[in-house]
């Protein structure tokens, strides 16, 4: 018997290894996804600062065509100064030209504007593009190293589950199959340790009798208080 509680100890340790391992494996997708969303998303914000940027190119190119269209009417409403035959007339074009002047005056104003905030978003979007490639490269090394961990992990998870199956060949079916239903029942320990007649377990004092025949070594004992297999080690 002290064969077979040994055999279920072991396996209840590559289990829980087995366990933490595959956990963290599961895990792995999700982070691999945190590090793409991390990079897609500062990614999008330098795709929206880059039509931002075009939609001002766009805008100040429309004042430059204002401006010269302006321009073609100051230009005609000048040379028609020449041919009017009243004082009227001429004022009234004078009064024009002065009109157009004001108007061109405040589409340069634009253009100005818009001219200082383009080469503003130029310099952000080029900060940002620089950040983005950084920020690529750093994802990338993070990847690396999370995906030689897995390789590493799954080689270590191999020679677990290998052990425990060897483990595995070493009991007693049915003694198997009560540590896995306690271990189901129990919250994941199926077997504990009792030392100085105390329950690893639950923490309660196992009564003496009980704790004398755990000490024979010679069938299987179960906590009175927790259900759960117990196996002795000599006390301090």
């Amino acid at each position: 018997m002290k064969e077979q509680l040994d055999a279920l100890v072991e396996i209840q340790e590559l289990e829980g290894q087995n366990f933490k391992i595959q956990s963290e494996l599961d895990r792995m997708p999700e982070r691999l996804q945190q590090l793409d969303d991390r990079y897609n998303s500062f990614e999008k914000e330098v795709g929206t600062s880059v039509e931002n940027l075009d939609e001002m190119r766009k805008a100040c190119r429309s004042f430059d065509a204002d401006l010269a269209d302006n321009d073609v009417l100051i230009k005609k409403n000048k040379a028609t100064l020449t041919t009017v035959k009243t004082n009227k007339e001429y004022q009234a074009l004078l009064k024009g030209i002065e009109e157009l002047k004001t108007k061109a005056s405040k589409i340069e104003d634009e253009i100005l504007s818009y001219l200082g905030r383009i080469e503003s978003a130029e310099n952000e979007i080029n900060e940002k593009k620089l950040e983005l490639k950084q920020i690529e490269q750093h994802i990338a090394a993070e990847k690396k190293v999370l995906l030689q961990k897995e390789a590493e992990d799954r080689n270590i998870l191999a020679e677990l589950i290998e052990k425990q199956e060897e483990k595995y060949k070493v009991l007693d079916k049915k003694i198997l199959d009560i540590f896995h239903k306690v271990k189901k029942g129990t919250g994941n320990t199926g077997i504990v340790v009792v030392k100085n007649a105390v329950c690893s377990g639950c923490h309660m004092n196992i009564p003496a009798q009980m704790y004398n025949e755990l000490q024979r070594l010679d069938s299987l004992k179960f906590c009175p208080f927790c259900s759960r297999i117990m196996y002795w080690i000599p006390d301090a």
